[in-house]
């Protein structure tokens, strides 16, 4: 689909695994761009299948931003930020580069229900009439003009909120005249939640907790938590879940009993020795820590590791134990925990 410089497609690099197959959304976004996107997702067949949108716009309408958004949300896609262009190779197939997704794009991006970004791929301004570069001198807004203006300011709040994203946003946009763009670093992409991954785990934060402190990482959807703790025993790790659905924690139970270990950066810990319990709406997972665990966490240096279920254990488990916790600053803060332990 091409209409005035807008354009949906369809493009694959030729392979068969997840990702090889994505959809494209590239150009000047116009006020319609919504229904463009459900017609051709219906026309062609793709409703329900979640294929990644990946965008590469300077702009365009910026409540055709918002309502693009919010379809790709309704459709449980997820965005990207990239440029498609035919394979130098194999010219049936296509490949992505650097992209850049801004302005009206900016918002259309938050509807993507996981959204990667990078550090100059993204950037946001204030919104604006055509009157800010043919007059910017003249007095043309009324009492009316103005309200209007906060009432939009309003309805971007609400959107970027709903769409799970920070009001930071926002913030930013509104910093910049019209002819500039805020493009947010990667330590900023993440806090305000526009690079979003619902399963990834934040930093390592510190809580006073009871007499000690508690050590925890939480996914960005904050329905998981992995936290170090002083247990009666000694040093240990709690897993912990909620949202789930009582028959899911259920099957998990009994798919817990029949296994043998766990994976633990790289360490065996034996079912045996842990401790599962359900909780109201989720369930619970209590890890003990040996001191040859925690020598191991203090001074492990891959890029990502965690906790798993055991090499040999039934594929039904590794959808609920496989997370990938922050390395960087693990070492201090298992030395925190020891600390805290041996006090």
């Amino acid at each position: 689909m091409e209409r005035d410089g807008f354009a949906i497609d369809v493009a694959s690099n030729g392979g068969n695994c997840t990702g090889c197959e994505w959809l494209v959304v590239d150009g000047k976004i116009p006020l319609d761009a919504d229904k463009l996107l459900e017609a051709w997702i219906k026309k062609n067949d793709y409703g329900g299948i979640a294929l990644t949108v990946v965008m590469n716009s300077g702009g365009g309408n910026l409540l055709g931003g918002i309502r693009l958004g919010q379809a790709i949300r309704r459709l449980g896609l997820k965005t990207e930020i990239g440029r498609t262009s035919p394979d130098a190779d194999v010219p049936t197939n296509q490949t992505q580069g650097p992209g850049g997704c801004y302005s009206a794009c900016a918002y259309a991006f938050l509807g993507g229900v996981q959204r990667t970004a990078t550090t100059g791929t993204y950037g946001v301004h204030q919104f604006y009439s055509d009157a800010y570069f043919d007059a910017p001198a003249q007095k043309a807004f009324t009492a009316n003009d103005l309200s209007a203006q906060q009432a939009l300011t309003g309805v971007i709040l609400a959107y970027v909120v709903e769409m799970g994203a920070d009001p930071q946003v926002v913030v930013a946009a509104n910093r910049m005249r019209p002819d500039e763009i805020y493009k947010p670093s990667d330590a900023q992409l993440r806090d305000w939640k526009v690079a979003y991954d619902p399963d990834v785990y934040g930093k390592w934060q510190v809580e006073p907790f009871k007499d000690g402190v508690v050590i925890f990482s939480r996914t960005q959807n904050g329905r998981s938590q992995l936290s170090l703790t002083c247990g009666r025993s000694g040093a240990e790790l709690l897993l912990t879940r909620k949202g789930l659905a009582a028959k899911y924690v259920d099957d998990v139970a009994r798919s817990y009993a029949t296994m043998e270990s766990f994976s633990l950066f790289d360490r065996v810990v034996p079912r045996a020795a842990t401790k599962f319990t359900k909780t109201a709406d989720g369930l619970a997972l209590r890890i003990p820590l040996s001191k040859a665990d925690l020598d191991t966490m203090q001074a492990y240096r891959m890029k990502t590791g965690g906790l798993s279920a055991g090499p040999n254990e039934p594929h039904s488990n590794m959808d609920i134990f496989n997370d990938d916790l922050p390395v960087e600053g693990l070492e201090r803060h298992v030395r925190l925990l020891r600390r805290n332990c041996a006090s």
